[in-house]
């Protein structure tokens, strides 16, 4: 891990049941530490692992956010090359070496963007239905709010979390990081990226310092970008591609989640579900 703004709160007539009293509102006040730091038990309780299944039992692949007590989100190409029997999802702790750490798991049903293009990372989005719907919220597994969808992030704080690697030659973290890393406009972040071919559009959100030192990193893929928004947390990102970790000028993208509200919403009322 190297004011006139709403928020979106879906019908509960719909599949999504979380309530505006629920969502975004962790035990643990805003972080004060933007430098990259071990995150406490509730401080970020939507956040989730997404594992796969190897001849070794399962080991972290990607980061994804829990969106109700039946959906996760995360990034799309974290399903590339997978079979949807072999991914498993764990949340509620934040040690993958803590034996007191109290892990729920669900397998899950995979829906992933119809539009996602692997070579340019477009449409680099995935929901996640949780076979093993929870039972009940807690201080550990809450959900995060999306955001409106006229919501802009330019200049916010944002904080990313994960179990990515702590370096781009280091293993992944056993323990969960956050590092906070401000939000760059698109024209900056294009003309960073236009020297190696990389599109930064409307879908794109970006973030990190010219200096670089603080990044998400491998294994950060699909987790949360975050922003403090009107006393609670929205999902303005969710983290897709960076060059490197940590380098500098060169930002980490994520995948701007206004861009997708309408397939979001129309996936989790039933429209998008692929039959099973």
């Amino acid at each position: 891990m190297a004011l006139a703004d709403s928020i979106l709160i879906i019908s509960i007539f719909g599949f999504v049941g979380f309530s505006i009293s629920v969502c975004g509102k962790p035990v643990y006040r805003w972080p004060k530490i933007v430098s990259g730091e071990n995150a406490r038990l509730g401080q970020w309780p939507w956040q989730v692992t997404l594992q796969e299944k190897t001849r070794r039992g399962y080991f972290h692949k990607c980061g994804a956010s829990l969106l109700s007590k039946d959906w996760v989100i995360t990034a799309a190409h974290c399903l590339s090359n997978v079979q949807p029997e072999s991914l498993l999802v764990r949340m509620g702790g934040i040690d993958f070496a803590s034996v007191e750490d109290k892990w729920i798991e669900s397998r899950v049903q995979p829906v992933q963007h119809p539009q996602f293009n692997i070579h340019t990372q477009a449409n680099d989005i995935a929901l996640l239905k949780l076979l093993t719907p929870l039972v009940a919220y807690q201080s550990s597994t809450l959900p995060i709010c999306l955001p409106d969808k006229d919501m802009e992030f330019d200049g916010d704080q944002s904080f990313v979390s994960g179990w990515g690697r702590l370096g781009e030659k280091s293993p992944i973290s056993t323990r969960l990081q956050y590092v906070g890393v401000p939000i760059i406009n698109n024209t900056e972040c294009q003309k960073i990226y236009q020297s190696i071919h990389k599109k930064i559009d409307r879908q794109s959100i970006c973030a990190g310092y010219p200096e670089g030192l603080k990044d998400s990193c491998e294994g950060d893929s699909g987790g949360p970008m975050m922003v403090y928004k009107r006393g609670r947390w929205v999902l303005a990102g969710i983290i897709s591609w960076g060059v490197g970790c940590a380098r500098p000028n060169q930002p980490g993208v994520s995948t701007r989640v206004t861009e997708f509200l309408d397939w979001i919403q129309s996936t989790l009322d039933g429209d998008s579900l692929p039959a099973t």
